[in-house]
Formats: C-alpha cells, sequence, structure tokens
C-alpha cells in the first residue's frame, strides 16, 4: 500500500504501538490532542484535534491512503477513568474524522474497537463469533460511545464499497504496563467476585493487538473481526495467579460494594463480572492468517510479574510457610 497511514489516538498505548509497528513498513503520522508518552518509530507526530473544523485541511495536506482510528475513550485500552469531553472525543471525533476522509480517494479505514460491543450474560456460555449481534441494551458511558462509533463506521463502510473498512473487536488487554479497567481491577489488595459465580476470562496481549492490526492494513482486509487469545480462564484462577484474594459479593450488593470500596468493574459491567465474555478469533486468522502468540494465562502470568505483589503472591506464601514451619520447629 503506497501512501500514508494515520493513526488516530496516538497519546493511549496501543494507538502508539501500532504506529511504531506500521511505522516500519509505512509511513505513518500519528494524531492527538496530546503528545505520544511512547515512541512512534519512524512515524511523525502532529497535534490535531478531532473534533475541530480544521481536521478537514489537515487530512487533505496529508493524504492518507488507510486510516487507523482509536477512537479515544471507545478503544480497547478504555482505562478505567473516563475525563470530561470523553464522549465529543470519542463519537464527534470519529464523525468528523470519517467525513474528512470520504473527501478523499483512501483505501483503508481500520476502527479499533472492543468486544465490550457483545453482552454479557448467563445465555452466551459459548464463544461469540461476529454474526452475534453488539449489546442492544440500554448503557452509557464508554460502550455507548463505542456503539455509536462503531455504527458510524459501519455507515462509512455502506457508503463506499470500495473502501476496505475493518473494525477489530478486541479482548481485554493485559500483561506489563497496560492500564485498563481490568488491570486496575486486578491491582485491588482484595478483588470482588460475585457469589456462585466464576466468570469465563480472556485476554490479548498489546503485541498480539500491534500484530492483528498490521495483518489486517497488510491484507487490506475490510469486515469485523474477533481478536483475542484462545485460551480461558476462569476468574478464581486469574485471582491465584495474580496473588489476590477473591473478596465474595453478592450479586445484589455488588454495584453499592463497588461504590464504597471505589473499585473499577471490568467494562463497568456486572455481567461480565458474573458470567465473563468469550470470543471467537477464527475469522481473523482465516482472512489474515493471524495468531495470538501469548495465551490468556501468559498474559495474566506477565503482568502479575510486574504489578505489586498480591497479599496471596508466591513471595509471601513461601516467607509465611517457612515462618510456620520455623514456628513448628519444622525446619530444624
Amino acid at each position: 500500500m503506497a501512501g500514508v497511514v494515520l493513526v488516530t489516538g496516538v497519546s493511549r498505548d496501543v494507538a502508539a504501538r501500532c504506529a511504531r509497528a506500521l511505522s516500519t513498513t509505512h509511513e505513518v503520522v500519528g494524531v492527538d490532542v496530546t503528545a505520544p508518552r511512547r515512541d512512534l518509530g519512524r512515524g511523525t507526530f502532529i497535534r490535531a484535534d478531532l473534533r475541530s473544523p480544521a481536521l478537514a485541511d489537515t487530512v487533505r495536506k496529508l493524504k492518507p491512503s488507510a486510516v487507523v482510528h482509536h477512537a479515544s475513550t471507545a478503544g480497547p485500552d478504555v482505562a478505567a477513568h473516563r475525563p470530561a469531553g470523553a464522549k465529543e472525543q470519542a463519537v464527534m471525533g470519529t464523525l468528523n474524522l470519517i467525513s474528512a476522509t470520504e473527501q478523499l480517494d483512501i483505501e483503508q479505514f481500520v476502527l479499533l474497537s472492543s468486544v465490550s460491543v457483545y453482552a454479557a450474560s448467563a445465555s452466551q456460555v459459548t464463544y461469540l463469533d461476529e454474526s452475534v449481534p453488539m449489546d442492544s441494551r440500554p448503557t452509557a458511558g464508554a460502550r455507548r460511545d463505542l456503539l455509536e462509533v462503531e455504527t458510524a463506521v459501519a455507515g462509512l463502510a455502506r457508503r463506499h464499497p470500495e473502501i476496505a473498512v475493518g473494525v477489530l473487536r478486541m479482548g481485554a488487554l493485559m500483561g506489563s504496563g497496560v492500564d485498563t479497567v481490568w488491570s486496575r481491577f486486578l491491582s485491588q489488595p482484595a478483588v470482588m467476585s460475585v457469589v456462585g459465580f466464576d466468570a469465563r476470562v480472556q485476554f490479548l496481549h498489546p503485541a498480539d493487538a500491534v500484530a492483528a492490526v498490521e495483518a489486517v492494513v497488510s491484507a487490506r482486509r475490510g469486515g469485523v473481526f474477533n481478536v483475542a487469545a484462545p485460551d480461558v480462564l476462569p476468574l478464581s484462577l486469574v485471582l491465584r495467579l495474580v496473588g489476590r484474594p477473591p473478596l465474595p459479593v453478592p450479586r445484589a450488593l455488588v454495584p453499592v460494594a463497588a461504590r464504597t470500596l471505589k473499585q473499577p468493574l471490568p467494562g463497568r459491567d456486572l455481567e461480565e463480572l458474573a458470567y465473563g465474555r468469550v470470543v471467537d478469533s477464527s475469522r481473523l486468522t482465516e482472512a489474515t492468517g493471524w495468531v495470538a502468540r501469548t495465551s490468556s494465562r501468559r498474559a495474566i502470568e506477565e503482568f502479575a510479574a510486574f504489578v505489586r505483589p498480591g497479599l496471596w503472591s508466591a513471595d509471601r506464601l513461601d516467607g509465611v510457610l517457612a515462618g510456620l514451619a520455623k514456628f513448628t520447629g519444622e525446619d530444624r
């Protein structure tokens, strides 16, 4: 693919990683309202607000052949906080970007989305594929933004079939240094769980997320694709791996407990904490050959190795056992 690849939202971790990776084979320009904290490699950075009327002129001068769009707080590495203006940045920024690119002869538009567009419920006990409709229940916050962003991008695909419009619905990012609702949730001294439930959990390492973007851009593939590691872990095992004891809470009291303890809920969703959400990524593999190189278990083990040790960490357990042995005389 000749021409510039425009990558938005590069102040966010995964978008910056994508810009750096793509810059090895493409001319990359990253844009955001704030400067990236990560190196963009050979890519360059332009400060631009996607909501600004001046965006069209900026995009026209760059003449991108492809756009990789991370819709701010609607993307896969959405953090626990929701800054002021998040909706305008995510939704209005996306609409403005689409309007600007429609005036150009672009070849590809790729949206970095999230599996949180799917509902988590007791009825969904198998892997969810891309044929499952997005969650239509009334909602608010980042998930509502994400649904609106995906709807806008789907409109672009309908109006311009000549553009390869791809949507990557990424699983919860997990690994060293990630800042997401899940990473903050699992960093608590004790982690809430729902009495009587053991949610199924699935993660995605940032390196695999970047590889998925590279694969779709390289193959110039359009369509909707799930992106996650294939293995699934019960939440109880995840807590053991990160050394965090569970804090069992009756389902009806979880929202109150979350507010009282100031604990973020994964995806801000009680159902996700109870049931989990698991997706099938085989469509992406068939279309591009992409395969996750890091399992969900390996991703959570990497996270656990770099986060502050939990109450159940191996080192602390070894210390407790050694102390008990000394106290009982078993070390003599």
